[in-house]
């Protein structure tokens, strides 16, 4: 008698949703980071913006180039706002993700625990089985002197 888990198609469908999850998590987590790499990309070209501002002010600059200047410097201020309210619903999603991926892991584990279960189990009835069979040919061939 060939052992089979009968739960065998139920584990591989959630082994299949747990990969599912793992992938959503990892496209969301990626997300986040090129935002986050994103917004520290503006951050430091404000930076580097306002250093140069100050350098063309003690050297003199026009007030035009310089209107120019603050105005490039507030749409990237405006740039990192839109972006840290990404980041903030990309954090969202990355946490509902992990929630959902910690799920998924915890139904598979439980149906591997309980494969792995089943089996000893049918290992037991099996060395029972065998028992009982050595048993019986042990008297029939008592029996048979």
């Amino acid at each position: 008698m060939k052992y089979r888990f009968k739960y065998e198609s139920l584990l591989k469908y959630r082994t299949f949703l747990k990969d599912e999850a793992e992938l959503q998590f990892s496209k969301a987590l990626a997300r986040n980071r090129e935002l986050n790499r994103k917004r520290r990309r503006i951050l430091s070209t404000i930076d580097r913006m306002l250093g140069e501002a100050q350098d063309l002010l003690s050297k003199g600059v026009t007030a035009e180039r310089y209107r120019h200047m603050v105005a490039y410097v507030e749409k990237l201020k405006e740039r990192v706002k839109m972006l840290e309210r990404e980041i903030a619903r990309s954090n969202r999603e990355v946490e509902a993700a992990r929630e959902k991926l910690v799920s998924k892991m915890v139904d598979v584990k439980v149906l591997e625990r309980l494969s792995v279960r089943d089996f000893e189990i049918y290992r037991k009835q099996m060395k029972l089985k065998e028992a009982k069979l050595s048993d019986e040919l042990y008297l029939v061939r008592l029996k048979s002197t």
